[in-house]
């Protein structure tokens, strides 16, 4: 406590003089100021003589000692204060440094991603650029469109490349050749109506008769015309009571196609489902155009026409199936369909005399089987490379020249360097030329010492096509233990995989004359429906899309056994099925017991 009072009261001391000492303080309080108070003064006096020392002359050596020596402590202030500058300076550089490296991995992340992106899209616009020239002479498109988009039904029309079209250029003069029959105007055998033009005032004639025997016919002409009229007939059905029956009731028989009070007759019948299979006309137009001739039938009546057609083509199935079946080599194709904005596939199998088109919502094995035909057949099926084909068992198969010799045309104009595709496509015109030759010459196949040049010719290319686009060992990417993945191969070099792996199912028409050189005739079957789709779109329901199918099998048979449409269309609304086919294949159909013998 005493210390505290002490450096309390020393405090005091320094601050100098203090105010008068109040006169009711104790005494000794009193005197003890007055002390403090003289110390002060002593203490004053003190100060007074160091400051008079301090101001007292120094030698020149001290004072310029004491100037370096304050010189020093402002440089030594300030290379500290410099100091602490740069400290801040180089933390704040080694953060920009930091934040730099962050920004500069982020950087090249990104233009790895970038890098990854670009070559992404020059792949995919190699893609595009492929399948934006892809016309009828490179790709299954057919030549009447190109380039289909989303819907099955819309096709833009596109010039065909014609320095890769699969027709040769011939000798022959443009025109008519030499020995072609023609197919003009056939007239008939004897008119059905006769006009008999005579001179200007011989019409009234008494003399015209006598006139006409000693004249004669200077010129004939001829008009083909066709009348629209409607014709109403009336059945009267007779009842008598017959004396040769002993007077028994009896009545007549009204033709089978007359079952009620009124109805349409045949004519009608066969020229509305030929105005909507053939012509591709919508029902709505139908039933204007058939008001314009004076027939009055309504969209619902049409349709129930053409069900009804639909429904009887179906009878005819099993006897195409059973044709089909009998053959040595079939063809077979798909092409894609719409149900509603939904892909379906029409699925075609055919020979020389039959065709039988199937809807399915499978493109592969099951869509193929679905017609019934493949499962029990063991000849010879003409296809191109779509891999379901090769999953049907019992067998020989044989590839589509045509299909390959488009897809060489792809690879030349993606490929310009190769030569290869090129080549290819002359040997297959060769062995086709020369299969023509031995075929007139009444042989099944090229002779052995004959083909084997081809064969050696067709190895050359193959060796030829490694040397031009040779194939990596390994592929860029690697796989996740750090492997490299298996090389991505182009579609050209994954065409001439398809040559080194398929050499004698790509040539087996060249050994077999029985077997088509292309699969063209299955794909002609598919030409009323990308016309079809053309028009109207798509189908609406399933049932839709399979009549639609089985009445164009029947079209397509009948005209491969050379009958008109109208005559197919009579032949099936009468129920004469067995009418629709010629005589070589009624006899298969008798002996598979398709159809019931002939009485």
């Amino acid at each position: 406590m005493g210390e505290n009072c002490k450096n309390n009261n020393d405090k005091e001391v320094l601050k100098g003089p203090s105010s008068n000492i109040p006169a009711e303080l104790p005494v000794d309080i009193q005197s003890l100021f007055v002390l403090i108070e003289s110390l002060r003064a002593t203490i004053a006096a003190q100060n007074k003589i160091i400051e008079s020392h301090n101001k007292a002359e120094l030698p020149s050596e001290i004072k310029a000692f004491v100037a370096t020596i304050a010189s020093l402590n402002t440089i030594i202030e300030t290379l500290v204060k410099a100091n602490e500058s740069n400290t801040k300076i180089n933390e704040s550089l080694n953060r920009s440094k930091q934040e730099l490296a962050l920004h500069n991995a982020e950087l090249m992340e990104k233009i790895s991603e970038l890098t990854a992106l670009v070559a992404s899209l020059v792949d995919q616009n190699k893609k595009d650029k492929s399948s934006k020239s892809n016309d009828s002479s490179n790709s299954s498109i057919p030549p009447s469109a190109s380039n289909p988009s989303k819907s099955t039904g819309n096709f833009s029309p596109k010039k065909v490349n014609k320095k890769y079209s699969l027709r040769n250029k011939t000798q022959e003069k443009p025109g008519r050749l030499p020995g072609h029959e023609g197919s003009g105007m056939k007239l008939k055998e004897v008119s059905d109506r006769f006009v008999n033009l005579f001179p200007e005032g011989c019409a009234g004639c008494k003399n015209l008769v006598s006139c006409m025997q000693s004249g004669r016919v200077c010129d004939t002409r001829y008009t083909t015309d066709i009348v629209f009229e409607a014709l109403q007939t009336e059945y009267k059905n007779w009842e008598f009571q017959c004396p040769n029956r002993s007077n028994q009731a009896v009545q007549g028989t009204f033709p089978q196609d007359v079952t009620g009070s009124k109805q349409y007759g045949p004519n009608i019948k066969n020229f509305a489902v030929l105005l909507k299979n053939i012509g591709f006309v919508s029902y709505k137009r139908m039933a204007k155009l058939c008001s314009a001739l004076g027939l009055d039938l309504s969209t619902g009546t049409l349709l129930d026409i053409c069900n009804r057609f639909a429904d009887k083509c179906k009878d005819v199935r099993p006897m195409i199936t059973s044709l089909l079946q009998s053959s040595l080599s079939l063809g077979i194709d798909e092409t894609g369909g719409n149900i509603n904005g939904s892909k379906i596939w029409h699925h075609t199998t055919v020979s020389e005399d039959a065709t039988l088109i199937v809807a399915h919502k499978n493109r592969g094995e099951k869509g193929t089987l679905s017609s019934g035909v493949m499962q029990n057949f063991t000849g010879t099926v003409c296809h191109d490379f779509w891999s379901s084909y090769f999953k049907l068992g019992n067998v020989i198969h044989a590839m589509c020249a045509a299909h390959l010799e488009r897809e060489n045309n792809k690879a030349q104009a993606d490929n310009p360097t190769l030569k290869w595709p090129t080549l290819m496509n002359d040997l297959f015109h060769d062995l086709e030329r020369a299969r023509n030759k031995f075929l007139l010459l009444g042989l099944g196949r090229i002779p052995e010492e004959v083909l084997l040049p081809y064969l050696d010719h067709y190895d050359e290319i193959l060796k030829l096509g490694d040397e031009e686009d040779p194939v990596p060992m390994v592929g860029e990417k690697l796989k996740k233990n750090g492997e490299p993945r298996k090389p991505t191969l182009s579609k050209a070099q994954n065409l001439l995989k398809r040559y080194k792996g398929y050499k004698e199912e790509i040539l087996r028409f060249a050994v077999d004359f029985g077997i088509p050189v292309s699969n063209n005739r299955a794909e002609t079957s598919f030409r009323f429906f990308k016309v079809a789709y053309n028009v109207f779109g798509c189908f609406r329901t399933e049932k839709g899309a399979a009549d639609f199918s089985m009445m164009n099998s029947v079209f397509d048979t009948g005209r491969k056994q050379g009958l008109p449409p109208k005559d197919i269309v009579s032949k099936v609304n009468n129920g004469n099925y067995l009418d629709i086919f010629n005589d070589e294949c009624r006899a298969i159909l008798i002996a598979n017991g398709a159809i019931p013998t002939l009485a």
